[in-house]
């Protein structure tokens, strides 16, 4: 350092850090308590602005020494949603955490209710509440992507058991494989009190596709499902 040159001395750490902390906390905060999301872009891939992903509603509740849960997100936006991945904290009544579970969707279309679910096997104390917490990597044009619509759903009684029972056609140039129907049981107060779920090997284009929900509980119901989404 040459004689008589001063150079103005670094901010302090903290004036550094809590900005950004600041910046950090809002951000973690903007999208209320019930589905927080995270935005992010891998490298190389074509990124279009327009998707927006919330919970529309969710489900918890116990099934014999495990319990059931849920979550339909809605993109209220106008390009689909890719490698969507949802994170889901269960607390008891304590507010405790007692169990962490993921969930993952290959893509979620504009405007197509599209259920998460999962089973919480012996949790550390019974779940009472949770919180989900989604993220996706690319927004991608529809015109990639078709639809799947599911049509004349009922119940079939059978002797020891009963089935969801209906068909579901498909407007995907390609078949759609692996894909995930779940039948929701909702009550007066619009509470899910009931789901029940089977995938599909293989939905070909343009050609109904028969399908059954098998209903193995005593306690299933006997209504037909209030509706039934699917998923990939």
């Amino acid at each position: 350092m040459r004689p008589g040159v001063r150079f103005p001395a670094p901010p302090p750490q903290k004036a550094l850090v809590e900005p950004l902390i600041h910046r950090l906390w809002t951000a973690a905060h903007q999208f209320g308590p019930r589905l927080a999301r995270v935005r992010s872009c891998s490298r190389g891939s074509a990124y279009v602005r327009g998707a927006s992903v919330r919970a529309s509603y969710e489900w918890l509740y116990p099934n014999r020494d495990s319990f059931d849960w849920g979550v339909v997100l809605v993109n209220s936006g106008t390009v689909a949603a890719t490698n969507v991945v949802v994170d889901v904290d269960f607390f008891d009544a304590d507010g405790r955490l007692v169990k962490t579970e993921s969930g993952y969707l290959d893509f979620l279309l504009p405007g197509v209710s599209t259920p998460v679910i999962g089973t919480v096997y012996q949790p550390a104390a019974a779940p009472v509440r949770m919180d989900a917490r989604e993220s996706h990597d690319d927004d991608r044009p529809t015109a990639a992507y078709g639809a799947l619509t599911i049509a004349n759903v009922t119940v079939r009684q059978e002797d020891y058991s009963s089935s969801v029972v209906g068909e579901i056609t498909s407007t995907f140039e390609k078949d759609q494989e692996n894909v995930q129907l779940v039948a929701i049981w909702k009550d007066a107060a619009g509470a899910v009190f009931y789901t029940a779920n089977q995938y599909l090997d293989r939905v070909p284009s343009n050609v109904p596709t028969a399908f059954a929900i098998s209903l193995f509980d005593e306690s299933a119901p006997t209504d037909p499902p209030t509706e039934v989404l699917w998923a990939t």
